[in-house]
């Protein structure tokens, strides 16, 4: 018989589920002890996969920069942080040599554990009064982990009155990739956005994607 188990709001459930978000700055680790560290993001080189599945939890990007998931790994570099590690070793009995990576020992905010509950209950809440309030609180939920992941912004758009089309251009030529005329008159500029003042909370980002597979 199969039983269908379907994850209800799975990125949710995974931030209610992790112990919490890591704290602090991440360090180069010199000595691989895992058991020290509160969280850590590493790069192994797999030596033995001990247990095969139809759906194995290995995966890789092949050339084409397509994750594929398999067995065959051997040999293979990739990518791991600590749930996704615990849990190749844990279920598909893998050995691995350390290469690299980094570690936080600094602790973790638990916050989140309630403030994720509290923001399902309430949509649960509005659910069922069939409010359509209850999608703010989805997006809320759904956001708090793409927000954390979010890639580098490179270009911005902004829209720009007819009178002050030249004055616009004078001040901000270096960095305009588009400048068209509206129908109306007005403009609508494309401009270059810099990076060196972007930043992310990967780590959060990484910890939350593997916590969801592990509940899947």
């Amino acid at each position: 018989r199969l039983a269908d188990f379907d994850g209800v709001s799975l990125y949710p459930s995974a931030m209610n589920r992790m112990e919490g978000f890591l704290k602090g700055k991440p360090k180069i680790i010199e000595n691989f002890e895992p058991e020290k560290y509160d969280g850590y993001f590493i790069k192994i080189k797999i030596t033995d996969v001990g247990k095969w599945y139809n759906f194995p939890l290995i995966s890789f990007k092949d050339e084409n920069g397509v994750r594929q998931f398999t067995n065959d790994c051997v040999g293979r570099e990739i990518f791991v942080d600590k749930t996704y590690l615990e849990d190749i070793v844990n279920f598909q009995q893998v050995k691995y040599e350390f290469i690299q990576g980094y570690y936080f020992d600094e602790g973790r905010n638990p916050k989140i554990n309630s403030v994720i509950q509290h923001l399902f209950n309430t949509r649960l809440h509005y659910k069922k009064l069939k409010n359509p309030i209850q999608m703010i609180f989805k997006e809320l939920m759904n956001s708090s982990y793409g927000k954390s992941y979010l890639k580098p912004i490179d270009t911005e758009t902004e829209y720009i009155k007819k009178d002050e089309g030249e004055k616009y251009i004078d001040r901000n030529y270096n960095y305009i990739k588009e400048f068209i005329t509206l129908p109306n008159g007005n403009f609508k500029v494309k401009k270059i956005k810099t990076i060196n003042d972007h930043f992310n909370n990967a780590q959060v980002g990484v910890e939350i994607l593997s916590m969801s597979k592990r509940i899947m």
